[in-house]
C-alpha cells in the first residue's frame, strides 16, 4: 500500500459526543473475504454480549421473516444465505477499538494474513459468533452483492422490542431495507401485552450507501462517525436514535479494503481522489 494512503488511514479522530458503537467497514461478496467491522467511538468500554448481528431486512408485511421476531419465535423462511447471530458472552469493545467479524474465518486469514476477531460460519479461525435461541446461520451465509443490509441491534432477552445500534444498506430495491413501523410484538416479559415499534423512515425515502456492490478490492467504509443527518430521538434505536434516517450516501464511501483501520476525519472529497489507489 502506498505510504500516503497509510498515513491517511492512521488519522483517527473520534466523533464528539458519539454515544454508541458503529459499523465502520463492510466487505461484501464482490471481494474475496467478506467481513463486518464495528468500532467504539465512545470514551468508555462497551459490553456487547447482548448485541446481535444480522443481514436480515424486512418490512411490516414480512415481519415473521424479520429480526424483531427473535423475541418470541424463530425467523420464518430461514435462507441459506442469511444469518442472525450474537456476540459471545463477556465480549467488550474498548474505546477506539475495532472488532472484525468475518463471514468465513479461514477465507479471511488466507486473504489478509491475520485472523479475524470472530467468524460467523465456523471454520476454527476466529471466535465463533453465538447462534442465539431463534437465531441461525445459513449454510452459505454471505453479504450479497446485489443489495442487502447489515444491522447491529441490542436485546436484553426479556423485553418485547429490540433496539437498533447501527444499520447500513446498499441497494436500489426498497424492499431490501428496514421498516419496523407499527410492528407489534409480545416478547418473554411477564405480561401478554404487545409493544409497538415507532415509525421508521419510509423505505422509499431511506438513503443508502450505494445502489449496488462496491468494486472488487474495495469495501464500504464509514467516513463520518457523527452519523450525518440521523435523527437522535423518536426512533427504534438505542437512546431513541432513528437508524433509518442516516444519509448513508454521504457518511460512507468506497475505499480500498482496510480491516482494522478506522478512517475518520477524512473528507468525502478526499476519499473520492484516492478510491483508485491499490495495494
Amino acid at each position: 500500500m502506498k505510504f500516503a494512503f497509510i498515513v491517511l488511514l492512521l488519522i483517527i479522530s473520534m466523533a464528539v459526543g458519539q454515544d454508541h458503537v458503529l459499523l465502520s467497514e463492510i466487505c461484501v461478496r464482490n471481494s474475496p473475504a467478506e467481513f463486518i467491522e464495528i468500532y467504539n467511538p465512545t470514551g468508555t468500554g462497551v459490553l456487547i454480549e447482548d448485541y446481535y448481528l444480522t443481514d436480515l431486512y424486512g418490512l411490516q408485511v414480512s415481519a415473521d421473516e424479520f429480526y424483531p421476531i427473535i423475541v418470541n419465535s424463530p425467523v420464518q423462511n430461514q435462507q441459506i444465505f442469511d444469518f442472525l447471530v450474537q456476540f459471545p458472552a463477556g465480549t467488550a469493545i474498548e474505546p477506539g477499538e475495532a472488532l472484525i467479524v468475518a463471514l468465513n474465518g479461514s477465507d479471511f486469514l488466507a486473504t489478509y494474513s491475520f485472523e479475524p476477531d470472530f467468524e460467523i460460519i465456523e471454520t476454527g479461525i476466529g471466535i465463533p459468533m453465538r447462534i442465539p435461541v431463534n437465531g441461525f446461520v445459513g449454510s452459505s451465509a454471505e453479504l450479497a452483492n446485489g443489495g442487502g443490509t447489515v444491522t447491529v441491534f441490542y436485546w436484553d432477552s426479556c423485553s418485547d422490542l429490540v433496539q437498533d445500534i447501527d444499520y447500513a444498506s446498499w441497494s436500489d430495491d426498497y424492499v431490501r431495507r428496514l421498516d419496523k413501523t407499527d410492528i407489534c410484538v409480545d416478547g418473554p416479559d411477564a405480561d401478554y401485552i404487545e409493544s409497538t415499534y415507532y415509525n421508521d423512515i419510509d423505505p422509499l425515502f431511506q438513503d443508502r450507501i450505494s445502489g449496488g456492490p462496491h468494486p472488487n478490492g474495495q469495501s464500504f467504509t464509514r467516513i463520518d462517525f457523527t452519523e450525518g443527518t440521523e435523527t437522535f430521538y423518536g426512533g427504534n434505536g438505542l437512546y431513541g436514535h432513528d437508524e433509518t434516517s442516516e444519509n448513508m450516501s454521504q457518511t460512507w464511501a468506497f475505499v480500498v479494503i482496510t480491516p482494522g483501520y478506522i478512517t475518520t476525519a477524512i473528507s468525502r472529497s478526499t476519499w473520492a481522489q484516492i478510491k483508485s489507489i491499490e495495494y
